[in-house]
Protein backbone atom coordinates (compact mmCIF):
# COMPACT_ATOMS: atom_id res chain seq x y z
CA UNK A 1 0.00 0.00 0.00
CA UNK A 2 1.48 3.18 -1.11
CA UNK A 3 0.07 7.24 -1.38
CA UNK A 4 2.56 7.24 -4.95
CA UNK A 5 -0.12 8.41 -7.90
CA UNK A 6 2.66 8.99 -10.26
CA UNK A 7 4.18 5.53 -11.30
CA UNK A 8 7.52 5.84 -13.78
CA UNK A 9 7.90 3.02 -16.01
CA UNK A 10 11.83 3.92 -16.46
CA UNK A 11 12.85 4.44 -13.28
CA UNK A 12 13.94 8.14 -12.08
CA UNK A 13 17.49 6.83 -11.01
CA UNK A 14 18.09 5.77 -14.76
CA UNK A 15 17.02 9.38 -15.84
CA UNK A 16 18.93 11.15 -13.42
CA UNK A 17 22.33 9.31 -14.94
CA UNK A 18 20.93 11.30 -18.34
CA UNK A 19 20.09 14.36 -16.58
CA UNK A 20 21.33 18.12 -18.27
CA UNK A 21 21.80 19.09 -14.53
CA UNK A 22 23.21 16.24 -12.65
CA UNK A 23 24.37 18.23 -9.59
CA UNK A 24 20.85 20.00 -8.91
CA UNK A 25 18.87 18.56 -6.64
CA UNK A 26 16.52 15.18 -7.33
CA UNK A 27 12.94 17.50 -7.63
CA UNK A 28 14.71 19.68 -9.93
CA UNK A 29 16.33 17.57 -12.21
CA UNK A 30 15.49 17.58 -16.04
CA UNK A 31 16.20 15.56 -19.46
CA UNK A 32 15.54 16.61 -22.73
CA UNK A 33 12.70 14.63 -24.65
CA UNK A 34 13.01 14.06 -28.05
CA UNK A 35 10.15 13.02 -30.03
CA UNK A 36 10.16 11.12 -33.23
CA UNK A 37 9.17 12.96 -36.44
CA UNK A 38 10.69 10.43 -38.79
CA UNK A 39 12.51 6.47 -37.95
CA UNK A 40 14.14 6.11 -41.26
CA UNK A 41 16.04 9.52 -41.16
CA UNK A 42 16.46 9.76 -37.82
CA UNK A 43 14.83 13.29 -37.27
CA UNK A 44 13.55 14.35 -33.80
CA UNK A 45 11.58 17.13 -32.65
CA UNK A 46 12.77 18.50 -29.00
CA UNK A 47 9.55 18.38 -26.57
CA UNK A 48 11.08 21.25 -24.69
CA UNK A 49 14.09 23.82 -25.21
CA UNK A 50 14.80 23.72 -21.07
CA UNK A 51 14.62 19.75 -20.64
CA UNK A 52 11.51 18.10 -19.10
CA UNK A 53 11.29 17.32 -15.10
CA UNK A 54 12.75 13.88 -14.58
CA UNK A 55 10.21 13.39 -11.70
CA UNK A 56 7.32 13.98 -13.63
CA UNK A 57 8.62 12.33 -17.14
CA UNK A 58 8.09 8.48 -18.04
CA UNK A 59 5.24 7.77 -15.74
CA UNK A 60 1.78 7.40 -16.04
CA UNK A 61 -1.08 7.83 -12.82
CA UNK A 62 -1.68 4.32 -11.58
CA UNK A 63 0.65 2.35 -13.61
CA UNK A 64 0.58 -0.72 -11.20
CA UNK A 65 -2.48 -0.19 -8.94
CA UNK A 66 -4.15 -3.32 -8.52
CA UNK A 67 -6.94 -2.18 -5.78
CA UNK A 68 -7.55 1.24 -5.07
CA UNK A 69 -9.40 2.30 -1.87
CA UNK A 70 -12.72 3.80 -2.29
CA UNK A 71 -11.24 7.16 -1.61
CA UNK A 72 -8.18 6.78 -3.67
CA UNK A 73 -6.04 7.61 -1.19
CA UNK A 74 -4.23 4.52 -1.09
CA UNK A 75 -3.20 1.80 -3.62
CA UNK A 76 -2.02 -1.69 -3.70
CA UNK A 77 0.68 -1.85 -6.06
CA UNK A 78 4.18 -3.31 -6.88
CA UNK A 79 6.59 0.32 -6.35
CA UNK A 80 8.33 -1.35 -3.18
CA UNK A 81 9.74 -4.34 -5.43
CA UNK A 82 10.84 -2.40 -8.35
CA UNK A 83 12.23 0.08 -5.76
CA UNK A 84 14.92 -3.29 -4.66
CA UNK A 85 15.99 -3.35 -8.25
CA UNK A 86 16.01 0.62 -9.10
CA UNK A 87 18.65 1.16 -6.23
CA UNK A 88 21.04 -1.14 -7.56
CA UNK A 89 21.19 0.51 -11.18
CA UNK A 90 23.72 3.60 -10.22
CA UNK A 91 25.59 1.31 -7.67
CA UNK A 92 26.34 -1.03 -10.95
CA UNK A 93 26.27 1.26 -13.16
CA UNK A 94 29.54 3.08 -11.73
CA UNK A 95 31.28 -0.16 -10.13
CA UNK A 96 31.32 -1.43 -14.06
CA UNK A 97 32.84 2.07 -15.85
CA UNK A 98 34.89 2.61 -12.71
CA UNK A 99 36.48 -1.32 -12.95
CA UNK A 100 36.61 -1.01 -16.58
CA UNK A 101 38.53 2.14 -16.30
CA UNK A 102 41.44 0.50 -14.70
CA UNK A 103 41.20 -2.75 -16.68
CA UNK A 104 39.57 -5.08 -14.19
CA UNK A 105 37.57 -7.64 -15.43
CA UNK A 106 36.25 -9.38 -11.92
CA UNK A 107 32.86 -7.78 -13.21
CA UNK A 108 30.46 -11.31 -13.56
CA UNK A 109 28.34 -9.87 -10.58
CA UNK A 110 27.44 -6.49 -11.54
CA UNK A 111 27.16 -7.43 -15.22
CA UNK A 112 24.57 -9.80 -14.28
CA UNK A 113 22.49 -8.32 -11.27
CA UNK A 114 22.61 -4.91 -14.04
CA UNK A 115 20.97 -7.20 -16.31
CA UNK A 116 18.16 -8.07 -14.55
CA UNK A 117 17.27 -4.53 -12.99
CA UNK A 118 17.36 -3.69 -16.80
CA UNK A 119 15.71 -6.81 -17.65
CA UNK A 120 12.63 -5.41 -14.93
CA UNK A 121 12.43 -1.99 -16.82
CA UNK A 122 10.99 -4.02 -20.13
CA UNK A 123 9.00 -6.05 -18.21
CA UNK A 124 6.92 -2.87 -16.46
CA UNK A 125 6.80 -0.75 -19.47
CA UNK A 126 3.48 -0.22 -20.62
CA UNK A 127 4.48 0.24 -24.01
CA UNK A 128 5.65 -3.47 -24.47
CA UNK A 129 2.89 -5.44 -22.56
CA UNK A 130 2.21 -7.40 -25.36
CA UNK A 131 5.85 -8.81 -25.88
CA UNK A 132 5.67 -9.31 -22.12
CA UNK A 133 2.33 -11.58 -22.45
CA UNK A 134 4.04 -13.29 -25.36
CA UNK A 135 7.18 -13.90 -23.26
CA UNK A 136 5.65 -15.52 -20.34
CA UNK A 137 2.59 -16.60 -21.69
CA UNK A 138 2.39 -18.79 -19.34
CA UNK A 139 2.56 -17.08 -16.01
CA UNK A 140 -0.53 -15.24 -16.66
CA UNK A 141 -2.26 -19.00 -16.10
CA UNK A 142 -0.64 -20.00 -12.71
CA UNK A 143 -1.52 -18.78 -9.37
CA UNK A 144 0.14 -19.24 -6.03
CA UNK A 145 -0.22 -21.67 -3.59
CA UNK A 146 1.11 -20.09 -0.21
CA UNK A 147 -1.88 -18.66 1.24
CA UNK A 148 -0.61 -15.53 2.16
CA UNK A 149 0.68 -15.06 -0.95
CA UNK A 150 -2.32 -16.23 -3.07
CA UNK A 151 -4.30 -13.52 -1.00
CA UNK A 152 -2.60 -10.75 -2.40
CA UNK A 153 -3.02 -12.50 -6.05
CA UNK A 154 -6.96 -12.40 -5.91
CA UNK A 155 -6.00 -8.79 -5.23
CA UNK A 156 -5.39 -8.54 -8.81
CA UNK A 157 -8.17 -10.37 -10.01
CA UNK A 158 -10.61 -8.51 -7.72
CA UNK A 159 -8.98 -5.41 -6.67
CA UNK A 160 -10.90 -1.97 -7.47
CA UNK A 161 -9.04 0.13 -10.43
CA UNK A 162 -11.11 2.62 -11.63
CA UNK A 163 -8.27 3.74 -13.81
CA UNK A 164 -8.07 0.62 -15.78
CA UNK A 165 -10.42 1.90 -18.64
CA UNK A 166 -7.95 5.39 -19.30
CA UNK A 167 -4.74 3.07 -18.87
CA UNK A 168 -6.10 1.03 -21.72
CA UNK A 169 -7.60 3.36 -24.43
CA UNK A 170 -4.68 5.07 -23.95
CA UNK A 171 -1.94 1.96 -24.50
CA UNK A 172 -4.52 0.13 -26.89
CA UNK A 173 -4.62 -2.57 -25.03
CA UNK A 174 -7.51 -4.66 -23.65
CA UNK A 175 -8.96 -4.88 -19.92
CA UNK A 176 -7.84 -9.05 -20.19
CA UNK A 177 -4.04 -7.65 -21.54
CA UNK A 178 -3.57 -5.29 -18.85
CA UNK A 179 -5.40 -7.83 -16.00
CA UNK A 180 -2.67 -10.59 -17.36
CA UNK A 181 0.13 -8.11 -17.29
CA UNK A 182 -0.24 -7.24 -13.69
CA UNK A 183 -0.45 -11.07 -12.83
CA UNK A 184 2.94 -11.53 -14.78
CA UNK A 185 4.56 -8.59 -12.87
CA UNK A 186 3.31 -10.37 -9.32
CA UNK A 187 4.41 -14.05 -10.44
CA UNK A 188 8.01 -12.62 -11.54
CA UNK A 189 9.13 -10.74 -9.04
CA UNK A 190 6.95 -11.95 -5.58
CA UNK A 191 8.64 -14.56 -3.74
CA UNK A 192 5.70 -17.04 -3.78
CA UNK A 193 6.50 -18.52 -0.44
CA UNK A 194 8.90 -17.64 2.52
CA UNK A 195 12.70 -17.99 2.43
CA UNK A 196 12.38 -18.78 -1.96
CA UNK A 197 13.47 -16.29 -4.27
CA UNK A 198 10.98 -15.11 -7.01
CA UNK A 199 11.02 -16.83 -10.10
CA UNK A 200 12.56 -13.66 -11.90
CA UNK A 201 15.66 -14.88 -10.33
CA UNK A 202 15.22 -18.58 -12.13
CA UNK A 203 14.79 -16.46 -15.66
CA UNK A 204 17.75 -14.81 -15.22
CA UNK A 205 19.73 -17.52 -14.31
CA UNK A 206 18.50 -19.48 -17.24
CA UNK A 207 19.75 -16.30 -19.79
CA UNK A 208 22.86 -16.55 -18.70
CA UNK A 209 23.16 -20.50 -18.57
CA UNK A 210 21.79 -21.13 -22.24
CA UNK A 211 22.89 -24.12 -23.18
CA UNK A 212 24.32 -23.28 -26.69
CA UNK A 213 25.03 -20.10 -26.02
CA UNK A 214 27.84 -17.91 -24.95
CA UNK A 215 27.30 -14.33 -23.04
CA UNK A 216 29.06 -11.57 -24.20
CA UNK A 217 28.62 -8.39 -22.75
CA UNK A 218 30.08 -5.11 -24.54
CA UNK A 219 30.62 -1.45 -22.93
CA UNK A 220 30.94 1.47 -24.78
CA UNK A 221 31.70 4.97 -23.73
CA UNK A 222 32.39 8.37 -25.14
CA UNK A 223 34.72 11.30 -24.73
CA UNK A 224 32.75 13.60 -26.40
CA UNK A 225 29.40 12.07 -27.24
CA UNK A 226 26.19 11.33 -25.75
CA UNK A 227 24.14 8.09 -25.51
CA UNK A 228 20.16 8.19 -26.16
CA UNK A 229 17.37 6.70 -23.34
CA UNK A 230 14.68 4.79 -25.43
CA UNK A 231 10.96 5.37 -23.80
CA UNK A 232 11.08 1.19 -24.21
CA UNK A 233 14.53 1.26 -22.20
CA UNK A 234 16.35 -1.28 -24.47
CA UNK A 235 16.61 -2.00 -27.97
CA UNK A 236 17.92 -5.03 -30.33
CA UNK A 237 20.84 -4.15 -32.13
CA UNK A 238 20.06 -7.27 -34.43
CA UNK A 239 17.44 -9.77 -35.33
CA UNK A 240 16.99 -11.74 -32.37
CA UNK A 241 16.80 -15.22 -34.41
CA UNK A 242 18.79 -17.55 -33.47
CA UNK A 243 20.83 -15.04 -30.90
CA UNK A 244 19.34 -12.82 -28.15
CA UNK A 245 20.71 -9.58 -27.76
CA UNK A 246 20.02 -6.47 -25.60
CA UNK A 247 21.10 -2.80 -25.76
CA UNK A 248 20.38 -0.06 -22.86
CA UNK A 249 21.25 3.19 -22.00
CA UNK A 250 23.91 3.19 -18.74
CA UNK A 251 24.13 6.75 -18.15
CA UNK A 252 24.28 10.17 -20.34
CA UNK A 253 27.84 8.97 -22.08
CA UNK A 254 27.53 5.06 -21.88
CA UNK A 255 25.41 1.90 -23.17
CA UNK A 256 26.01 -1.39 -22.61
CA UNK A 257 25.28 -4.59 -24.86
CA UNK A 258 24.41 -7.99 -23.59
CA UNK A 259 24.62 -10.29 -26.46
CA UNK A 260 23.89 -14.38 -25.66
CA UNK A 261 25.20 -15.64 -29.14
CA UNK A 262 24.84 -19.38 -29.91
CA UNK A 263 28.04 -21.31 -30.91
CA UNK A 264 27.66 -21.16 -34.52
CA UNK A 265 27.85 -17.34 -34.30
CA UNK A 266 30.92 -17.36 -32.33
CA UNK A 267 32.85 -19.67 -33.92
CA UNK A 268 31.65 -19.96 -37.44
CA UNK A 269 30.51 -23.37 -37.70
CA UNK A 270 29.23 -26.84 -35.44
CA UNK A 271 31.52 -27.45 -32.80
CA UNK A 272 32.22 -31.10 -32.60
CA UNK A 273 30.01 -32.69 -30.06
CA UNK A 274 32.72 -33.33 -27.27
CA UNK A 275 33.57 -29.89 -26.98
CA UNK A 276 30.10 -28.75 -27.46
CA UNK A 277 28.93 -30.76 -24.38
CA UNK A 278 31.63 -29.24 -22.57
CA UNK A 279 30.41 -26.12 -22.95
CA UNK A 280 27.14 -27.29 -21.90
CA UNK A 281 29.00 -28.51 -18.45
CA UNK A 282 31.09 -26.44 -17.81
CA UNK A 283 30.71 -22.69 -15.56
CA UNK A 284 29.57 -20.34 -17.76
CA UNK A 285 31.95 -17.73 -18.47
CA UNK A 286 30.77 -13.75 -19.41
CA UNK A 287 33.14 -12.67 -21.10
CA UNK A 288 32.88 -8.37 -20.66
CA UNK A 289 34.94 -5.90 -23.76
CA UNK A 290 35.36 -2.41 -23.19
CA UNK A 291 35.20 -0.11 -25.91
CA UNK A 292 35.80 3.46 -25.64
CA UNK A 293 34.71 6.10 -28.45
CA UNK A 294 33.08 3.71 -30.82
CA UNK A 295 31.25 6.07 -33.19
CA UNK A 296 30.13 3.09 -35.72
CA UNK A 297 28.82 0.66 -32.27
CA UNK A 298 26.85 4.54 -31.08
CA UNK A 299 25.56 5.20 -34.85
CA UNK A 300 23.94 1.44 -34.40
CA UNK A 301 22.81 2.10 -30.82
CA UNK A 302 21.07 5.91 -31.84
CA UNK A 303 19.53 4.44 -35.21
CA UNK A 304 17.98 1.28 -33.45
CA UNK A 305 16.91 3.45 -30.28
CA UNK A 306 14.90 5.63 -32.56
CA UNK A 307 13.56 3.05 -34.85
CA UNK A 308 11.94 0.94 -31.81
CA UNK A 309 11.17 3.49 -29.21
CA UNK A 310 7.64 3.77 -28.59
CA UNK A 311 7.15 7.50 -29.53
CA UNK A 312 10.39 9.19 -28.05
CA UNK A 313 13.58 9.16 -26.90
CA UNK A 314 15.67 11.19 -24.08
CA UNK A 315 18.98 12.68 -23.80
CA UNK A 316 21.41 14.75 -21.79
CA UNK A 317 22.08 16.72 -25.25
CA UNK A 318 20.29 18.40 -27.92
CA UNK A 319 22.77 17.21 -30.18
CA UNK A 320 23.05 13.64 -30.23
CA UNK A 321 25.55 11.54 -32.60
CA UNK A 322 24.30 11.16 -36.27
CA UNK A 323 20.12 12.48 -35.30
CA UNK A 324 18.40 15.93 -36.63
CA UNK A 325 17.05 17.62 -33.62
CA UNK A 326 14.51 20.01 -34.77
CA UNK A 327 13.34 22.87 -32.43
CA UNK A 328 9.92 22.81 -30.46
CA UNK A 329 6.98 23.71 -32.43
CA UNK A 330 5.69 27.00 -31.55
CA UNK A 331 2.46 27.52 -29.97
CA UNK A 332 0.47 29.70 -31.85
CA UNK A 333 -1.28 32.92 -29.29
CA UNK A 334 -4.44 32.42 -28.36
CA UNK A 335 -7.25 34.13 -30.55
CA UNK A 336 -8.72 37.10 -29.00
CA UNK A 337 -12.67 36.81 -28.82
CA UNK A 338 -13.53 39.95 -29.08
Amino acid sequence: MSEARNQHFISQVEQRLNAINPNALPRNQRIYKLRVVDREDRRLMLANENGSPIKANLSLSNLFSFDVDLDGRLRENFESLFNDYEASIPIHTEGILRKLAVNSNDLKTEVIDLFAAKLIGFIRNPYSVVKVLNTFPELAQHHPTDLAVSALYLRILAGRRPHQAYLCGKLGITDQQYEAWLRIIFMLLTPLRANYPPFFAGVIKGVFELEDAIPFVTVYKYDDQCCLLSDRGFSHPIDQEPNLVFDFNLCSNAFIRYAFLNHVSVFGRQLPEAIARGLKLGPKLVMVQYRPNDLFALDVFHRRAVEQCFESVYCSSKTPYRVTVMPPTPVAPAQSQD
